[in-house]
């Protein structure tokens, strides 16, 4: 699977996110695990996967706290793979599905 990965190359990869609780406190708290969690995929991402011209994730999260009770994600990539990569990939996954 991982090989299959190092195969695609990313031209352009962001994420941005915003999130709203009702409460300011649990808010913050919340960002900051989110915070966390993405710099840490953000790492992991440049460690394993090929990115086109050295275009880095850009991975984007803010706290929101005038608007209770809403999340709002919105994420925008272009990519390459080829066709090729696609076929043995499902090739491999159909045959370990026989075994």
């Amino acid at each position: 699977m991982f090989t299959f990965l190092k195969k695609i190359k990313f031209k352009k990869l962001e994420m941005s996110g915003q999130i709203c609780l009702d409460d300011p406190f649990y808010t913050a708290i919340l960002s900051g695990i989110i915070w966390t969690v993405l710099e840490n995929i953000k790492i992991l991402m440049l460690n394993n996967l090929q990115f086109i011209k050295n275009n880095k994730p850009n991975l984007v999260f803010t706290p929101c706290f005038n608007k209770p009770g809403s999340v709002i994600v919105n994420i925008n990539c272009i990519l390459y793979i080829k066709f090729g990569h696609i076929i043995t990939a499902v090739l491999k996954v159909l045959l370990n599905l026989r075994r």
